[in-house]
């Protein structure tokens, strides 16, 4: 019997993978946003991301950035140009996921993203299309 991929499995929570660990059912948190500061920003990024940059650096980045006048998209795309120099001088051309999602606690719901540019295409590479970025702001 054929199987998905594992990269679909965890996409759909395939419960043909079930005894690996993959689960249909979705983890979901909530948080009473009043009670933090109305500049709180929530991060969300993929293993691509997290792969070699530790959750200190990309908090100094982010808010570097952020604090030097950079809009948050600006913000997100020096992270995720970074996670792909890292990508790049640790696994050559290859290249898994690197997708970040940066929203702004403060009830504003403007909502920009764009596609990364410069993938290096190819069997395995990091491909046009992998590299996201999305700010809710």
């Amino acid at each position: 019997q054929e199987y998905p991929g594992i990269s679909m499995s965890r996409s759909l929570g395939d419960l043909s993978v079930k005894d690996c660990g993959v689960i249909a059912e979705p983890e979901v948190v909530v948080w009473d946003t009043k009670k933090y500061r109305q500049d709180a920003l929530v991060l969300a990024a993929s293993d691509g991301v997290w792969e070699f940059l530790s959750t200190e650096t990309v908090a100094s980045m982010v808010l570097d950035a952020l604090a030097a006048g950079k809009t948050h998209l600006e913000a997100l795309e020096l992270l995720l140009q970074a996670a792909r120099e890292q990508w790049k001088e640790k696994e050559g051309e290859y290249c898994d996921d690197i997708t970040a999602v940066l929203v702004s606690l403060d009830g504003r719901a403007k909502v920009s993203h764009r596609q990364a540019k410069g993938g290096s295409g190819g069997g395995g590479a990091c491909m046009e299309g992998l590299c996201h970025r999305c700010v809710v702001a």
